[in-house]
């Protein structure tokens, strides 16, 4: 299923957040475990252009739907991702004008102004008529606006009814830590920002899209209204997983050398 497919029902679709591992193994791995997306972080990861070219081209393989998040809104940032094969952009627009420059950015002429080259990674190197290749672009590519600040909750509805957004994801750092709770991701201020985007995505037919990092908040989420779920990351399930069987194992091996 693509992106834009995930977007157009409000069926449950879980994923997670790559912020480490470029590795050739990563898309099979997450088709295995049942992920259908994967969101490629390059604003807090550090992976550059090489890296991300490489992980999109796991993520094609395995068949799992690339969401890139990308750095900036600048134009160059949004179509170099998408040139490098990225389904979707994540980023953090606060107006409505900053939604339609991103789509402009997405989209090729006459929605928008995206430069053209076919035959490359975004079509998977495929010949083929050049106005149906931008067609197909045009309908495949799919946004997501990152909410994470005041203005842009204030400009949450706004944001919602302009044509080319697809999805909206509230944040949870940067918004917990831009309304003055950093760290508190239950406190009322941010559930009520959550509630709000989450409430602007159903009034205008688009996706609520957010971070799970555990099954509880998962399901609470979805019952919220979230049909998106980006369950946690490959840091933190690799690190909580290796924690918990290197705690269990020493703890049942200090039971048996107590007796």
């Amino acid at each position: 299923m693509t992106l834009k497919q995930m977007t157009r029902t409000r069926k449950l679709n879980i994923g997670t957040n790559l912020v480490e591992f470029d590795t050739p193994g990563i898309g099979q791995l997450l088709k295995a475990a049942g992920m259908e997306f994967a969101m490629v972080d390059q604003e807090y990861s550090g992976f550059g252009y090489e890296s991300l070219k490489r992980i999109l081209r796991y993520l094609q393989t395995a068949d799992v739907a690339a969401i890139v998040r990308v750095p900036t809104l600048r134009p160059d940032h949004i179509a170099r991702a998408l040139d490098l094969g990225a389904e979707g952009i994540i980023c953090s627009p606060v107006t409505a004008d900053d939604c339609r420059a991103v789509v402009g950015a997405m989209k090729y002429a006459p929605e928008g102004h995206r430069g053209l080259n076919t035959g490359v990674a975004h079509d998977r190197y495929t010949d083929g008529p050049v106005v149906e290749k931008i067609r197909a672009a045009n309908r495949l590519t799919t946004f997501f606006a990152l909410i994470e600040s005041p203005e842009a909750v204030e400009n949450v509805e706004e944001m919602a009814s302009i044509k080319g957004v697809d999805a909206l994801w509230p944040g949870i750092n940067d918004l917990a830590y831009s309304l003055g709770v950093p760290g508190e991701f239950n406190h009322p201020k941010v559930k009520r920002a959550h509630d709000r985007v989450a409430a602007a995505a159903h009034k205008y037919g688009k996706s609520a899209a957010r971070t799970a990092f555990d099954v509880k908040s998962g399901v609470a989420l979805y019952k919220q209204g979230f049909d998106i779920l980006a369950y946690s990351g490959d840091v933190w399930v690799f690190k909580r997983a290796m924690k918990e069987g290197a705690d269990a194992i020493r703890a049942k091996c200090k039971a048996l050398k107590a007796r």
